[in-house]
């Protein structure tokens, strides 16, 4: 389909480029780097106009470059040709790479827990620049706990100094990182280093639903991950919310932490998915619970799910498109808790 519209010099420069990362995404999942260094510098090779609504949300003149840019960064770090080698991202990126190539578990293992200590120390990203606010010095005293929560948070001290759309796309790329990261652990079934992974995905805050929409879609796909990974963790464990879910809190390792994770991965997914008008993610949240806890249920232990079920119960209730099953079933598991 290429070489026809390339040979007939088509005008489908969009459709073109979309052909060409297909076609490198296809060429990189061979190991084929070449080929896919190819088609990646077709594709942005390819002029074409975009609508200013959509040009605003992503960032770019030609939309699909947000995909292709960061691809031909990789496949330039892939194959040696990048000249920067002390850019941390970048190592962690090559390993992540090695990670998977690796022939055996212990190897791969290294790798991956090599790339998240890096990674880990690098100073957290926010999305959108941070205007320093002033403080006195008995500000300072007082708010010493509030500083150490946001420590390691990076925050711009002159916004107006600073290009927001650059700090946006690097607090993206270093999300798709840590996105990537624990993809790669799940895969090794290095649930402990994926659960962790996760928490840096969705534990960043701040982000615009009509910019970063696709950012906060991977947000809600690694709670789906992160409620699994608690599941593997407890290890064959009785999974069962605790009387308040908190979903502020994640990361932890302790019983008590992933029977919470959990349940919160739910919650926030589901939340998130509103926020976006996503109705599939507030379904699958639910549906995802409802598998999870399908022990409770069959046990009738309905009155222990409702600290997971009301809340899920409440952000269906406000779906146009709720599946009438599901909203049903919810709505009778509630009630029977609260008997």
């Amino acid at each position: 389909a290429t070489n026809a519209l390339e040979s007939m010099s088509s005008t489908l420069n969009r459709l073109r480029a979309a052909l060409h990362l297909e076609l490198a995404h296809c060429y990189v999942a061979e190991d084929n780097l070449k080929e896919a260094h190819v088609h990646v510098s077709k594709g942005l090779s390819l002029d074409y106009t975009a609508a200013e609504t959509e040009v605003e949300r992503t960032g770019f003149e030609r939309p699909l470059d947000r995909y292709l840019v960061p691809l031909e960064h990789m496949l330039k770090i892939k194959g040696g040709f990048h000249n920067d080698k002390e850019d941390v991202e970048d190592q962690v990126l090559l390993l992540m790479e090695q990670a998977r190539e690796a022939k055996s578990a212990r190897s791969s293992a290294n790798l991956l827990h090599d790339a998240f200590d890096r990674l880990s120390s690098l100073d957290k990203l926010l999305p959108y620049p941070v205007k320093e606010e002033t403080t006195t010095e008995e500000d300072a005293q007082e708010g010493g706990g509030a500083e150490s929560e946001a420590s390691g948070v990076h925050a711009s001290t002159s916004s107006d100094f600073v290009d927001k759309e650059a700090v946006r796309r690097s607090a993206t790329a270093r999300m798709h990182l840590w996105a990537n990261m624990c993809k790669t652990a799940v895969d090794a079934k290095l649930f402990s280093l994926a659960h962790k992974c996760a928490a840096n995905v969705f534990g960043v805050a701040g982000w615009d639903p009509a910019h970063d929409k696709e950012t906060i879609v991977l947000q809600i796909e690694a709670n789906f991950v992160d409620s699994a990974t608690c599941v593997a963790l407890l290890k064959g464990k009785p999974v069962v919310p605790p009387a308040e879910v908190n979903v502020d809190d994640i990361g932890g390792d302790s019983d008590t932490d992933l029977q919470n994770g959990a349940s919160a991965a739910f919650l926030r997914a589901a939340r998130l998915g509103m926020s976006v008008n996503e109705s599939w993610a507030v379904m699958n949240a639910a549906t995802h619970a409802w598998n999870t806890y399908i022990d409770l249920i069959k046990d009738h232990r309905y009155a222990d799910l409702v600290a997971v079920s009301a809340p899920l119960l409440e952000e269906l209730n406000k779906l146009d498109d709720c599946d009438p099953v599901l909203l049903g079933n919810y709505a009778h598991l509630v009630a029977s808790g609260y008997e």
